[in-house]
């Protein structure tokens, strides 16, 4: 008996529910390779920005982490289709690592050019911005924990959304 061996990421991606990533993808047999592409721009994108700070996001890195914190895994997964910049990705990949959200602003008017500007700051005190001029980054905005500290409005974290199968 011949046991055909899956790919890693793809088991991720359908263990953590993101199946449609794959399955609505047209073509579907290329959907993995699409994958793989955005998260090598996102990559890229982050080596040339943060040089040797940047975080590895790599379809292994995905599979590692999926092993530890699912959960992450599961929050990302349920952007990656949906984000128009390699640099927001990075940025959401950073938020999971424990980077705090320091600074949210969004400039929307209609017939007027859009605006989300995203400063994070690491544990060890390191800022980073992200803009972006992409009005299909603002699906970050839903996937934001907001809580109250001392009566102040925060954002506090990544989160997947609970998505239920209508099956």
């Amino acid at each position: 008996m011949n046991r055909i061996e899956r790919d890693p990421f793809e088991e991720v991606i359908r263990k953590s529910g993101a199946d449609w990533l794959i399955d609505w993808y047209a073509p579907s047999d290329r959907a993995m390779e699409n994958l793989r592409r955005i998260l090598r721009d996102a990559n890229e994108w982050g080596r040339q920005h943060w040089e040797g700070n940047a975080p590895p996001l790599t379809p292994e890195e995905i599979v590692n982490t999926y092993a530890t914190n699912p959960h992450k895994v599961r929050a990302f997964l349920q952007v990656v289709g949906s984000i128009g910049s390699p640099s927001f990705l990075v940025m959401v990949w950073r938020i999971l690592q424990g980077f705090d959200i320091q600074s949210v602003q969004l400039q929307y008017e209609i017939d007027k050019p859009f605006s989300l500007y995203i400063r994070l700051v690491s544990p060890y005190g390191m800022t980073e911005e992200y803009k972006s001029d992409n009005i299909d980054d603002a699906v970050v905005l839903r996937h934001l924990g907001t809580m109250k500290m001392s009566g102040q409005g925060t954002y506090d974290g990544f989160y997947a959304l609970n998505i239920r199968s209508t099956d």
